[in-house]
């Protein structure tokens, strides 16, 4: 019997798509994933045999983008570069001058300068340069980034049209599992968003088996009858390396005095977002027990400010202990979450639901004792290197800290220097390799089972 000929050509191209990150400027676990997949996707996909492409969306055309280590914190030094064409008139050209016109619409467009306008600029500026990607028979588009926070669907749409497999990474569901937790401002898109990427999605991979577990059975119980194939799902493992810390940054006077007492004395350090799904009102409850009877713990909150969190704010800084053994930081740099990771007495994270928890694995990367709350997730991720506390119950974890302040005691787990710790190159090694396996299986379905389907 002669082989059954494959609907789709091998994969030649692995175009990944990550528009949003490239245009922003933050560094949260998305944007961490984004750019260290990126910057080792060339030499990995050269072990596969097949090229790998980070490519942008603008206007209705996609283009390559030549990313260097420090990838989306594209920090372009654009002021220098005015003083450079400043000193030489002749160095000017169009491409320059609309970067510097985008850069300075950017930081003033809060004041005055409409968004359609700066949206304009940054598409010229862009269009100006980097090879035009036409997606086509042979590619497999991939959606790594953050792909409900910007109208990609169109170019996604074309591209599948045009014979291209569409694989979608998922972080999480929280917004249609949990939402509680978020405002409606982020529900709304990101449920339309999710609509939109089950319509034209072939594949997907997800960053943990607990995401993978949670949107197979989304699929399912939403009724996509083209989506039940489980060969459609997999997952892969995330890096742990804090990519653009920056040892010559200088780390501010009043973050070195809160880690400044020694080890021992330092802050209990807790990284994440400020919003509901992190707990931290459970972090606060724990801690006013453990008050009574250890006046001298610290706690120290690192994270931007996000939402729902008026309230917790207001507690925090009326706090009498605040900035004595109550500390946070929304605004820190890139070196700044690693002189504190270095320094903390041990590391918590109470909250109610995670994709992955990044910052857990980055806290037993740097030998930290850690305490999670007792999640799927986090026993995915920590296994049996974290001790867990009960999430409904903030005297389980006040009595945890409490024993480890009363005698330097802790619950029996292994030792962090014994995790095993991926890095960015393998992680990207296994992104690639499910993205691969999902395209060849797809391959062998015969083009009319998978219409009908």
């Amino acid at each position: 019997m002669s082989a059954r000929p494959l609907s789709r050509p091998p994969v030649r191209r692995v175009l990944i798509e990550c528009t949003d990150t490239y245009r922003s400027n933050w560094n949260t676990g998305i944007q961490r994933v984004v750019r260290n997949v990126v910057r080792e996707s060339a030499a990995v996909g050269a072990e596969y045999g097949v090229e790998c492409r980070p490519i942008i969306r603008v206007g209705n055309r996609y283009r390559a983008v030549r990313w260097k280590a420090r990838i989306a914190r594209r920090e372009w030094k654009w002021v220098r570069r005015v003083k450079q064409l400043r000193l030489d008139p002749e160095l000017w050209d169009r491409n320059d001058l609309f970067r510097v016109i985008h850069r300075v619409a950017v930081r003033i467009r809060k004041i005055f300068y409409p968004r359609a306008v700066v949206r304009k600029l940054r598409d010229i500026s862009w269009s100006l340069r980097g090879e035009e990607i036409v997606p086509g028979e042979g590619d497999t588009l991939v959606m790594l980034d953050a792909w409900w926070n910007l109208d990609v669907w169109s170019g996604v749409e074309q591209a599948k049209q045009n014979g291209v497999t569409i694989g979608v990474v998922m972080y999480d569901l929280l917004p249609v599992t949990h939402p509680e937790y978020f405002h409606s401002s982020i529900i709304v898109p990101f449920t339309k968003s999710l609509s939109t990427a089950l319509h034209h999605a072939d594949y997907f991979v997800a960053i943990s088996h607990t995401v993978c577990a949670t949107l197979q059975d989304y699929v399912f119980r939403a009724g996509h009858l083209r989506l039940r194939d489980p060969a459609r799902y997999s997952f892969f493992r995330l890096g742990s390396a804090l990519d653009i810390a920056s040892q010559k940054k200088r780390v501010r006077e009043e973050v070195r005095e809160a880690f400044g007492r020694g080890r021992d004395r330092n802050p209990y350090l807790c990284v994440g977002t400020i919003e509901p799904r992190k707990n931290h009102v459970l972090l606060l409850d724990a801690f006013e027990q453990v008050w009574k009877t250890y006046p001298d713990a610290q706690l120290c909150l690192v994270g931007r400010v996000g939402w729902l969190c008026e309230g917790l704010l207001a507690r925090i800084w009326q706090h009498p202990r605040y900035n004595q053994s109550l500390f946070m930081f929304n605004d820190l740099s890139d070196a700044e979450p690693t002189f504190c990771y270095r320094n903390a007495k041990a590391f918590l994270f109470p909250s109610h639901a995670e994709g992955f928890g990044l910052p857990v694995v980055e806290a037993l990367q740097y030998g930290l004792r850690v305490m999670v709350s007792d999640i799927p997730i986090h026993r995915e991720v920590g296994r049996d290197y974290c001790a867990y506390f009960d999430l409904e119950e903030p005297g389980s974890l006040a009595a945890m800290i409490g024993d480890l302040e009363r005698s330097g005691s802790f619950p029996h787990v292994r030792r962090p220097d014994e995790f095993v710790l991926y890095d960015w190159a393998e992680s990207t090694r296994d992104f690639i390799s499910k993205c691969l396996a999902a395209c060849h299986h797809l391959a062998t379905i015969p083009t009319t089972v998978r219409k009908a389907a």
